[in-house]
């Protein structure tokens, strides 16, 4: 994939393949309503009821680790579709927990930036024991798809963020019904309130999640990414670039179906004084 690897260039088969998935899912996309209602894009997940709970320790501190099935695919018609059901590691959702003794309290749920998905670098990254004992609140940190033990190969996130850019928005998509029923579990606890707060992909996350999910009270949008076509774009040699236009993979197609996962497309749930972005331009690969 061009993000971790910038020698693997795609093949003309990885052009072909990718600019028919692309042209098959903008027509797809379109003939369902999705390009118009994006929101319409994504399904309301089941509330998680009964997640297992294991213990674990990291950077001098305990902490819970949710897990349940995570319960989404792509539709079948959709392509990529099969390439995702494949992903067996991926099928398995999880998130690190941290809270308080005692009565109800006030939640964080943090969601993490490209290649994290670990303990140790979500607790760094997210600054969440700071969160949890300076502020008092209890902390959930849910794992992205692909990423951390959800990985599917070496590199953590390696295939979310690849030239299958279907992978990027079933990845996003994934994503944003894991953290649903993450929080659905959480307002099961008592919460008296609850704030999102992610980092670059968490950040793109959180500001999609602040279109889709009700009655959450705030979200903090760190350096997030917003288009990823874009982002690709300004990032690939000429030649590559070039080459994703020949192939109807830039310049139309790729831009129309990440419609449906772009934060932009979705108007807030969220009220105005509830929302926050910082390094707003300042994520770059």
């Amino acid at each position: 994939p061009i993000a971790m690897g910038p020698n693997a260039f795609p093949s003309r088969a990885d052009y072909q393949r990718v600019g028919s998935e692309l042209t098959d899912a903008r027509a797809l996309f379109a003939s369902r309503g999705w390009l118009d209602d994006r929101g319409s894009y994504h399904r309301r997940p089941p509330d998680l009821l009964d997640p297992a709970v294991v213990k674990g320790w990291a950077l001098g501190q305990s902490y819970e680790r949710l897990l349940f099935p995570s319960g989404w695919s792509p539709r079948s018609e959709e392509p990529g579709a099969e390439r995702w059901a494949d992903y067996q590691a991926n099928r398995t959702a999880s998130a690190f927990i941290l809270r308080h003794a005692g009565g109800p309290r006030p939640w964080v749920i943090g969601v993490h930036g490209f290649g994290c998905g670990s303990a140790f670098m979500d607790f760094v990254g997210l600054h969440a024991m700071r969160i949890h004992r300076e502020l008092g609140v209890n902390v959930a940190l849910p794992v992205m798809p692909l990423h951390g033990a959800r990985k599917i190969s070496r590199i953590s996130g390696e295939a979310f963020l690849s030239f299958d850019l279907m992978n990027t928005v079933h990845g996003l998509a994934q994503g944003v019904w894991d953290i649903r029923r993450v929080i659905s579990w959480v307002r099961r606890q008592g919460a008296p309130s609850i704030g999102l707060y992610g980092v670059s992909l968490g950040g793109c996350m959180v500001s999609l999640l602040a279109g889709i999910e009700p009655d959450l009270d705030a979200v903090v949008a760190g350096i997030p990414v917003v288009d990823f076509p874009e982002l690709i774009r300004s990032h690939s040699p000429n030649n590559i670039r070039l080459r994703a236009i020949d192939h109807k993979i830039l310049g139309g197609n790729a831009e129309a179906v990440h419609r449906v996962v772009c934060p932009l497309s979705l108007a807030p749930l969220i009220p105005h004084e509830g929302r926050f972005i910082y390094g707003g331009l300042g994520d770059r690969l």
